[in-house]
C-alpha cells in the first residue's frame, strides 16, 4: 500500500485526497500552517491530519517518523514556504514528491529543494491520474487498473 503525504491549503486537497482514498492509498494530510489550520481540521478531520510546527525541524521530524513514500505538495500563497516544506520532506526521506506550482518559472527552485517533478498547474483528477502513473511506473510495477481509470 502506498503511503501517500498531501501537503494542500486549498480545497484541491479534498481531491487528492478523495482520489488516494478511494485508489486504497493510506493518505495523510500536512497540517504546518497556523492560518490553515480551523479549515484543514473542518475539511479533513483530526485523524487524517498530521500536526506539525511551522518550522522545517518540526515538519522533518513528525514526517520522517510517518515513513511516507510519496508526497504531493500543492504551491502555496507563498512559494518560498513550500520550498522550505518541500526541503523538509526530502530530509525526512520522502522517496518520492511532485509539487504543482501555478508558475512554470518555479520549476527550477523546487527541483533545487528536493521535488523529483514539477508540474504547472493542472486540474487536480488530472494530477491525481498522471500521480498514479509516475508512482507506479516508478516503482517499476503495473498500473492497478482501479487506477488507471482515475
Amino acid at each position: 500500500m502506498l503511503k501517500l503525504l498531501v501537503v494542500s491549503f486549498g480545497e484541491s486537497g479534498l481531491t487528492y485526497v478523495q482520489q488516494a482514498t478511494q485508489a486504497g492509498c493510506e493518505v495523510r494530510v500536512l497540517d504546518c500552517s497556523e492560518s490553515h489550520h480551523n479549515r484543514l481540521e473542518s475539511w479533513y478531520g483530526p485523524s487524517l491530519l498530521l500536526y506539525a510546527e511551522g518550522h522545517r525541524t518540526s515538519v522533518r521530524d513528525v514526517v520522517a517518523k510517518e515513513g511516507f513514500m510519496a508526497a504531493l505538495v500543492e504551491e502555496s500563497d507563498d512559494f518560498v514556504y513550500t520550498a522550505l516544506i518541500t526541503q523538509s520532506l526530502r530530509e525526512a526521506g520522502v522517496r518520492d514528491i511532485t509539487v504543482v506550482t501555478a508558475s512554470p518559472l518555479r520549476r527550477g527552485i523546487y527541483q533545487h529543494f528536493g521535488a523529483d517533478r514539477v508540474w504547472v498547474t493542472r486540474p487536480p483528477r488530472e494530477v491525481w491520474r498522471q500521480l498514479t502513473d509516475v508512482l507506479w511506473l516508478s516503482a517499476g510495477k503495473v498500473v492497478p487498473p482501479a487506477l488507471a481509470t482515475v
